[in-house]
């Protein structure tokens, strides 16, 4: 599940629960999420691959993301 807000300055928060069970395939290690199209100027570390640029989102756990978003940002990008 993932929720998302977005304030007045710009800034964007995103928690991400990680309700994939345990034994699902490909799962277990954990989660995270690449943002395409989202620059993490500051951030870098929110930004990637589980246990290379940060640590994976385990099984039952949670992860708040919250970074501004850039006007260089191209938001068309960050969604497909």
């Amino acid at each position: 599940m993932i929720l998302l807000c977005q304030d007045a300055m710009s800034h964007m928060q995103v928690n991400v629960i990680n309700d994939i069970p345990a034994d699902f395939p490909s799962a277990a290690d954990g989660i995270s999420i690449h943002w395409h199209g989202f620059s993490m100027r500051g951030n870098e570390w929110y930004d990637g691959t589980g246990h290379i640029a940060q640590c994976p989102i385990l099984p039952g756990a949670n992860f708040t993301y919250y970074f501004q978003v850039s006007h260089t940002d191209d938001l068309r990008q960050a969604v497909w």
